[in-house]
């Protein structure tokens, strides 16, 4: 098993359970963080030792990721690995998933290379690989097929993580939730629109409502001071608890969005990086929208205000009527809430992947 990051490790640990729990005489071994070790993961390496990024970081550690790589093919020989199951991460763990095909180890792919956003000549690559993917998103299995790829929708991974509070029955909503993200860069960009942004959405709703910014782990409350002297509350809580409990959001493109869609919160999408990065990333990139949830659903469900498209007019324009209750652009996003919802699954994500393994491991007619 390998993780890269620490949300790799996450998953890393839960489908370790998973599989331990069909077949607790497994050995497990790879590249682990703290919580893959805890799951009983035998670390031949250390996910931490991996967290780089950036091209000028992930370039100078070059050598040692490639130092890496051979250590884990000739132990992987040396010990008998049956099977490998990379876990996102894709530039390390694709490479070496060739490698270790080549000696007969079976290669499960959880969370390939994202080749439908960019980058598509990675998905021939890709099929020489693996011989199965466990993807999180339903279209990615017409997508990875077209390519030869064996694919198997699992389920996505945030359904698991929040079955729990979905189950819950709905909680009184109050208030405007910002989730700026947590890079400094793009908050610097983000913070002076998005506080005059609130000041306008303010004055076009003529009511008052109260304004909380989610901060993220290993945020400086400075970098969030443009909010917060204007009045923002700021909290740590879990960002899903948060967006529950919240009648609307401003969102930063990423993860965070799926969550407001799961959690059937009503919000914008907003985000500005560098001029540059914006133009080489629009340039590469093969979606026409960049939040998960519209994505999937193959539409402008939620609105998406973009580098120069992002103003505070632009966000009082956006917000204000799905802000309101009973609104008919609220029921819209909330429509589209539901649906994303059912794109995604039933909990089992990481059961299922636990299977798919299982399969590959003890099947005959799976053998590469």
């Amino acid at each position: 098993m390998a993780a890269g990051e620490t949300s790799g490790d996450l998953y890393l640990a839960h489908v370790a359970r998973a599989l331990r729990a069909l077949h607790p005489e497994i050995r497990l071994v790879g590249i682990a963080g703290p919580q893959g070790r805890a799951a009983g993961v035998e670390a031949w390496a250390r996910q931490e030792d991996l967290a780089v990024m950036g091209f000028t970081e992930v370039v100078r550690h070059l050598p040692r990721l490639f130092r890496l790589a051979d250590t884990l093919e000739r132990r992987a020989q040396e010990e008998g690995v049956d099977l490998f199951l990379p876990i996102d991460y894709p530039g390390f763990n694709v490479r070496l998933g060739a490698r270790l095909r080549r000696h007969g180890i079976r290669v499960l792919d959880f969370i390939p290379p994202k080749t439908w956003s960019w980058g598509s000549w990675r998905s021939k690559r890709l099929r020489n690989s693996v011989d199965r993917c466990a993807v999180i998103f339903p279209f990615e299995v017409d997508h990875y097929g077209a390519f030869g790829v064996d694919a198997e929708f699992v389920g996505h991974p945030l359904v698991d993580a929040h079955a729990a509070a979905l189950s819950q029955p709905e909680i009184p909503r109050e208030g405007l939730l910002i989730a700026p993200g947590s890079r400094r860069q793009e908050l610097a960009r983000l913070m002076p629109v998005l506080a005059e942004g609130v000041r306008r959405l303010r004055d076009a709703l003529g009511e008052p409502f109260e304004v909380r910014v989610s901060k993220a782990p290993g945020v400086d409350p400075q970098w969030l001071d443009a909010l917060v002297s204007d009045g923002a509350r700021l909290v740590e809580g879990e960002l899903f608890t948060e967006l529950r409990r919240s009648r609307f959001a401003l969102v930063c493109s990423g993860t965070a969005t799926v969550e407001a869609a799961l959690s059937r919160t009503p919000h914008v999408i907003v985000y500005r990086t560098g001029g540059l990065s914006y133009a080489i990333a629009r340039r590469l990139a093969h979606v026409e929208h960049i939040g998960m949830a519209n994505i999937v659903l193959g539409r402008r469900a939620f609105p998406e205000l973009l580098q120069s498209d992002l103003s505070a007019s632009a966000i009082a324009r956006e917000a204000a009527d799905p802000f309101l209750e009973g609104s008919e652009a609220r029921e819209c996003q909330l429509s589209a809430c539901d649906a994303l919802t059912t794109a995604l699954g039933e909990p089992g994500c990481f059961r299922r992947v636990a299977e798919l393994a299982s399969a590959l491991l003890w099947d005959p007619k799976a053998a590469v």
